[in-house]
């Protein structure tokens, strides 16, 4: 497919997931009702059919199944297995730049923001706390998970760093590093 190194795609996929996780990924994705043995296969080769179904779905779906796999291992892989396989483009692909470890952000914005805070990132952002669940505390987690998470599908990661930063300077700092602080 162009635009995109599937075969550095696939070796991604297959280091950074179980053969289950991978199984389990795939009941999401219609096509196997059609095809129940790949999940049969050998891990590589159901690595290399959901890497070529993206490819084909893209095609006539308005986002890019590739880019949501890619999403999928960026969120749940370490920073180091995702940079380790790039580039995922070619240099005039759709998108250039480092990985970012979005965990990473995740745990710093859940250990160091206070509940008022999320609340002034919501309204930076212009989007509703309780869409993500962050107007209540015993949600935080998961709502910072999916306030990330939406950002990042939506191509408007780098808007959410910056009103990070305007709450607190220096918080989403050294992010491409596979650093655990």
């Amino acid at each position: 497919m162009e635009g995109y190194y599937v075969e550095n795609i696939c070796r991604l996929l297959d280091e950074a997931f179980s053969y289950e996780e991978l199984v389990a990924h795939a009941y999401g994705l219609s096509f196997w009702v059609n095809e129940p043995e790949i999940l049969q296969a050998e891990k590589r080769d159901l690595t290399a059919a959901l890497v070529q179904y993206a490819a084909w779905r893209s095609q006539s779906y308005p986002y890019s199944l590739i880019d949501e796999l890619l999403h999928w291992a960026r969120m749940k892989s370490p920073t180091a297995v995702y940079e380790k396989y790039e580039p995922y483009y070619p240099p005039e692909g759709p998108r250039v730049g480092r990985a970012l470890n979005l965990g990473l952000l995740c745990a710093r914005l859940n250990k160091a923001f206070t509940q008022y805070e999320l609340l002034a990132l919501c309204v930076e952002l212009h989007v509703l706390p309780i869409r993500f669940g962050l107007d209540k505390p015993y949600l935080k987690l998961e709502g910072l998970i999916a306030l990330i998470d939406t950002f990042d599908k939506s191509a408007r990661i780098q808007e959410l760093l910056f009103a990070c930063h305007k709450i607190r300077p220096g918080i989403a700092d050294e992010l491409s590093l596979a650093q655990e602080s």
